[in-house]
């Protein structure tokens, strides 16, 4: 289920998001972004569209968007043409449902030892599947420090300042900031926090960065460049290389037409 989540990459790049949507902007935005993740030679590439209370992210592997004011969402996959769409509650059932078969297939199969830990998280989901409307809560509780550093770089023509965020006493991201970008005005902030939330189906960890200073932060600019430091020594970065604003067709939110509708878990994007 995390690797599900992680494949969305929606969590993973929420800091770029919060920072596009708190800043105000005419028309559509197109963000293109290199990422460097752990255990992958090669960086990726990320492309992301804003425009009204539309949002999409663009993968190797697939594709996200998001349309607010319907609280729909979808995913496809450019490799089998391939698509799913439904509202976001439908979408959590119906991952809910995969996952719990999922845990009790471990059960069934788990060693003396293991069984107790896959018993315990079967019954947590089932419970979970059966009460769909309990709302999903995030409550941090790390002790963290966000550092404004003199050191500034240029960054696509924009100047952008060094933040060091500390969690737990070590070092665990540093960001560059511009707010020299004039972004996102007609986008439900708060509503997209709400969906991401709901998305995030308290199945992963949002520890600092869902901290109200972590958020302040995001609201002053855009973040251009990211390095993420983990306790194993991997580390993950992104870094935003162009940023055009301009109107969007409404079509770029919405599959090719020769796509077709499948059943969430023949889509590729879930994976154990």
């Amino acid at each position: 289920m995390r690797e599900f989540v992680a494949n969305c990459r929606i969590l993973l790049i929420l800091p770029v998001i919060l920072a596009v949507f708190y800043l105000p902007v005419q028309g559509g935005l197109v963000i293109t972004e290199v990422i460097h993740e752990p255990g992958r030679g090669l960086p990726s590439e990320s492309r992301m569209y804003f425009q009204d209370n539309l949002f999409k992210s663009v993968e190797e592997s697939h594709t996200v968007i998001f349309d607010l004011e319907k609280r729909e969402i979808t995913f496809t996959n450019p490799a089998d043409k391939t698509y799913w769409r439904g509202s976001l509650d439908s979408c959590l059932y119906e991952i809910r449902k995969l996952t719990l078969e999922h845990f009790k297939q471990e059960v069934e199969t788990a060693s003396p030892e293991d069984k107790p830990f896959y018993l315990a998280i079967y019954e947590n989901l089932k419970t979970e599947l059966e009460q769909p409307d309990e709302p999903v809560v995030f409550q941090p509780d790390v002790q963290m420090e966000i550092v404004m550093t003199d050191e500034t770089e240029t960054i696509l023509d924009y100047k952008a300042r060094k933040y060091e965020v500390f969690v737990e006493g070590s070092l665990r991201e540093e960001l560059w900031l511009t707010n020299e970008v004039n972004l996102c005005e007609d986008f439900d902030t708060e509503e997209f926090r709400m969906f991401i939330n709901d998305m995030a189906w308290d199945l992963m960890d949002f520890d600092y960065q869902s901290t109200p200073e972590y958020i302040h932060l995001m609201k002053e600019g855009l973040v251009l460049r990211s390095v993420e430091y983990f306790e194993d020594g991997s580390v993950y970065s992104t870094e935003v290389v162009d940023v055009e604003q301009k109107d969007i067709p409404r079509k770029e939110f919405s599959p090719s037409p020769d796509y077709e509708h499948v059943s969430i878990d023949k889509l590729g994007l879930i994976k154990w």
